[in-house]
């Protein structure tokens, strides 16, 4: 992925999504909170997962690579908590 930059890589499972910024009218310096609720009915669409659950909040979280500009969306790791629904 070295030429892939100023990107959002969506990693669900085995699969990645690479979008525009301009597709959902995001850019590096948006929030992960703003780049999350953006592209989650997408996602959901796309995929066939929910990243948000009602009870604990987001399932998913953002990390920004300074270098080549891209965000790229992966699921949360935390103990305890369902990585996501599939419905």
């Amino acid at each position: 992925m070295e030429d892939v930059k100023n990107k959002i890589i969506v990693c669900i499972g085995s699969s990645d999504w690479i979008i525009d910024y301009a597709e959902y009218n995001l850019s590096f310096d948006n929030s992960e909170e703003e780049i999350l609720t953006r592209l989650s009915p997408a996602i959901t669409e796309r995929f066939s997962v929910n990243i948000k659950d009602d009870e604990s909040g987001w399932l998913y979280k953002t990390r920004k690579a300074i270098e080549s500009q891209n965000i790229y969306i992966i699921p949360n790791s935390t103990a305890g908590k369902k990585d996501l629904i599939i419905y």
